[in-house]
């Protein structure tokens, strides 16, 4: 409020784990406890039919500090048009929900009837050179095509396990297997993909440093050169406008307290005090 009074044009964008008000205000949030506390972990268990476990990447981090860029953009938008700045209160949690794409779903009764685009059913499966290929569809439904154009013998559709989709879906461990058998008879993933139909949809499964060393990775500059030998993800943005994201060099900490201070008029004796009191710190 006091900085308001001061520039009522101001943008101000306060991040925490459950808001600036209400019971959970003081709630520790790190993005683990997030995704516990509502429902990625629950929803990911259920629907794999196994105990929940938690996540590799921390979602609840990365998309609250999106949305939160989203927000001071939008208010910045508004400002030009009514000179007036606001307060944005942005909550961990409730970005976690607001992201997760079957949080409406659940909220509708009966709770937990999902249904559509099931990714959590689809497999990975290894070929002839070690390396592991996603073929995108649930397998109890795509089984028959699979093995068909994977060169299965037709006598693996008859087997009473496979015969039907009912069959299948109490069988899905030994119907996995089947199909590792027949991607592993495939050198590689450009033999296996080869033969799949154009709407039968593969992909390889790649490290983030395999991917960084394909021929679309170096055209797209998928990553910035922060240091020599140290690469970094680059923004996804391209325009050419200007630049966005890393720039191709690191300032050591502290490296560039003087310059930016003289710019804003502190005389090279209040930065001194600066760092004497402990305000600043250089290496």
């Amino acid at each position: 409020d006091t900085l308001r009074a001061a520039n009522p044009r101001l943008v101000y964008c306060s991040v925490t784990g459950w808001g600036q008000e209400g019971p959970w205000r003081d709630r520790r949030a790190y993005a683990p406890l997030v995704h516990a506390d509502v429902g990625v972990l629950e929803l990911g268990g259920r629907l794999r039919g196994r105990r929940p476990e938690p996540e590799v990447h921390q979602h609840g981090d990365v998309y609250t500090a999106v949305l939160a860029a989203n927000a001071v953009l939008a208010a910045l938008v508004q400002r030009a048009t009514t000179g007036v700045g606001q307060h944005l209160d942005v909550a961990m949690g409730q970005a976690a929900v607001y992201v997760n794409e079957w949080a409406a779903v659940a909220l509708q009764p009966p709770a937990g009837e999902y249904g559509g685009f099931d990714t959590w059913n689809h497999h990975t499966y290894p070929l002839g050179d070690g390396s592991y290929v996603t073929l995108v569809g649930n397998p109890v439904r795509m089984f028959p095509r699979w093995v068909e154009r994977l060169g299965g013998s037709a006598d693996i559709l008859t087997d009473p396990r496979f015969a039907t989709p009912e069959a299948r879906a109490a069988h899905v461990v030994d119907m996995v297997a089947v199909l590792d058998e027949l991607t592993r008879t495939f050198p590689d993933f450009a033999a296996l993909e080869a033969v799949l139909e154009p709407w039968m949809f593969a992909a390889q499964v790649r490290s983030v440093s395999d991917l960084a060393a394909t021929e679309w990775a170096r055209q797209r500059e998928l990553t910035v050169e922060v240091a020599p030998g140290l690469p970094v993800p680059a923004a996804p943005w391209q325009t050419d406008a200007a630049a966005i994201g890393a720039s191709p060099s690191i300032a050591a900490l502290g490296e560039d307290n003087r310059s930016v201070l003289a710019a804003f008029g502190f005389g090279e004796d209040d930065i001194d005090a600066l760092y004497e009191k402990g305000v600043l710190r250089s290496v």
